[in-house]
């Protein structure tokens, strides 16, 4: 179940597990909102909530999920940034064989859907670090992991055009960092050059 690593990403994120309860009289509370996995960060600005399924998420399932995060919001005052920073996580297969195309549209295209909360679908289809690189680096508030490839770096890249272009020395010349850049030098070399390259 994938539904462990999102934990445990939230958790090394800074964020922690809460309930949140209405109470009505000393020894009866309400579950104001009623799922098993909320994350909340430290300021309380940013909620998460996360659900997994082994099969595809239904349109009356989602409505539900909705209304209880909307029972939610309205309970909250305008001023609590929580209003306006709820993410609803559907942990669901979409690249199986067989996958119905019509349901992979419909949980995507939810995606767009920002009404009453964030909606994130995370594909759980796909292998454990398919998902920690592919699913869990495009979570919103969390810092993008960039993974440095040994391919040159564009520096290295013009250096090293500019060397098949000009002679050593010139090229030496050219690269002086602390030095103030002596153009007669630069000339007399370039010169060099182009008397080289009519012999």
């Amino acid at each position: 179940m994938k539904i462990e690593i999102v934990l445990e990403f939230l958790k090394s994120n800074g964020f922690e597990e809460k309930k949140f309860n209405r109470e009505f009289t000393k020894n009866n509370s309400e579950d104001i909102l009623p799922f098993n996995n909320i994350f909340i960060n430290r300021n309380e600005t940013e909620l998460y909530i996360i659900k997994e399924k082994s099969t595809y998420f239904t349109q009356e399932e989602i409505e539900t999920f909705e209304n209880n995060i909307l029972a939610f919001i309205q309970l909250l005052p305008n001023r609590n940034p929580l209003k306006y920073n709820i993410n609803l996580l559907l942990l669901c297969p979409l690249h199986t064989k067989g996958a119905d195309k019509s349901m992979v549209n419909f949980l995507v295209g939810l995606e767009r859907n920002k009404y009453t909360c964030r909606k994130i679908v995370m594909d759980t289809a796909i292998s454990n670090d398919m998902f920690i690189k592919n699913e869990l680096s495009l979570l919103p508030s969390f810092p993008i992991n960039i993974e440095l490839t040994p391919y040159k770096s564009l520096r290295e890249s013009l250096e090293e055009d500019v060397k098949t272009v000009v002679n050593q020395k010139l090229y030496n010349e050219l690269i002086k960092w602390n030095e103030e850049l002596n153009l007669d030098t630069v000339l007399n070399l370039l010169e060099l050059r182009e008397e080289k390259s009519d012999e």
